[in-house]
């Protein structure tokens, strides 16, 4: 009870903490003071004052050029893919490039600029010379999810910075820009994509006809691979299904041998068996010799030697037995493991639909060059030792 007590005062102390952290940044934020944790694409913070914000010229020019493009009717495909062709920095490289440590933890290793990047952009407020605090909450408190405010609990404060954009380019940008925006659209867990274009890095995506795939930013990229990159579904879909019930049989054959294997463990646990009924009797032998020793029928000298034996020996079993006890419970820790994803791999043999959560469970990804040539990466992570996790095997098709 007094854990749970403490438990229950340090939580109600650290929400108050949160309550007035979050209430002080408010008030500095009413203020017109600069909040954030980073600057945004196209600013600095002052090195003078941390809070208040000064144009970073060189991405400046990029946010104005983007918002120019919008206003005149380019869509944000158009844009992303002009962006690219000119090999113009994306954020995080330009980030990178001035010595700021900023990394994304959905970072790919291809930086490109793409329409969510450019829709940010667009609809952020920052540009117009305001600073926008609150949008923002966490769900509760030591939580990393984020929930939406309703604009209404916004802290917008005019003129804290100078603007990159006009009033009327950023409206008449927006304008253009989100003519088609779906709206209430519900979002729900999005299956893992396996199925990926080896030029850019990001995932393909069906035709609106559904007969084949192509780069999902075939548009935007720039690469003249990525928009070269179409496939059939059908014949991409039959491979990666028929590499996948290949390689889960050959799995499930080493499994059937690993098992064969750890079946030998009996002889291991007899073993263990002698050693503790041999410790067993050598313990009771070093009583024994003290009385025979006492009595007169064995000499100090016999005495100290076959105590100094059965001691030395009792010490060998004794460290031996937690070796081979422990060697047990890792093959049965093996064992019970590979029974559990044997009901995959039998799914997994049998498969006939393109189902990516079930191929998800052995292919880390697929890279689709062309419809000749795929390459298959598989997950080795723990079929049977826990520490060869996080292995990858690569097999070209």
């Amino acid at each position: 009870m007094s854990v749970a007590l403490k438990n229950i005062i340090n939580s109600m102390y650290s929400r108050d903490l949160s309550k007035k952290v979050r209430s002080a940044m408010g008030t500095r934020a009413a203020r017109g003071e600069y909040m954030g944790a980073f600057a945004p694409y196209g600013y600095l913070k002052d090195p003078e004052n941390i809070h208040q914000l000064i144009p970073d010229e060189e991405a400046a020019e990029i946010v104005r050029m983007v918002f120019t493009m919008a206003a005149e009717g380019k869509k944000k495909p158009e844009i992303a893919r002009y962006l690219n062709e000119q090999k113009i920095p994306t954020c995080m490289e330009h980030f990178q490039k001035i010595g700021l440590k900023r990394k994304c933890h959905k970072e790919k290793e291809k930086k490109l600029w793409t329409i969510t990047t450019i829709g940010d952009m667009l609809k952020n407020e920052v540009y117009l010379g305001r600073t926008v605090w609150n949008k923002t909450r966490q769900a509760s408190v030591g939580s990393k999810r984020q929930v939406k405010n309703d604009r209404s609990e916004w802290i917008v404060m005019e003129g804290t910075h100078e603007p990159l954009v006009t009033k009327e380019i950023f409206d008449m940008a927006n304008a253009n820009a989100f003519t088609h925006e779906k709206k209430n659209v519900p979002k729900g867990r999005k299956p893992q994509p396996i199925l990926i274009c080896p030029y850019c890095g990001r995932r393909l995506t069906l035709t609106s006809w559904g007969n084949a795939y192509r780069c999902g930013e075939a548009a935007t990229s720039g690469i003249a691979e990525c928009k070269a990159l179409h496939v059939d579904k059908e014949r991409l879909e039959n491979a990666v299904l028929s590499c996948t019930r290949t390689m889960a049989g050959m799995v499930s054959e080493e499994a059937s041998r690993k098992k064969k294997e750890w079946a030998k463990t009996a002889a291991i646990e007899e073993e263990t068996g002698k050693l503790e009924a041999e410790k067993k009797r050598l313990s009771s032998r070093k009583l024994r010799l003290y009385e025979d020793y006492r009595s007169g029928r064995i000499t100090k000298e016999q005495y100290r030697k076959d105590y100094e034996s059965t001691a030395s020996r009792i010490l060998e079993i004794e460290e031996r037995i937690p070796e081979l006890k422990e060697e047990i419970m890792k093959v049965r820790e093996q064992m019970l493991h590979v029974k559990e994803r044997d009901a995959e791999l039998e799914c997994l043999a049998i498969l006939e639909t393109f189902d990516k959560g079930k191929l998800a469970i052995v292919i880390d990804r697929v890279l689709v060059y062309s419809e000749e040539r795929i390459e298959i990466i598989w997950k080795m992570d723990d079929w049977f030792f826990k520490e060869t996790a996080g292995e990858k095997e690569v097999l070209a098709v």
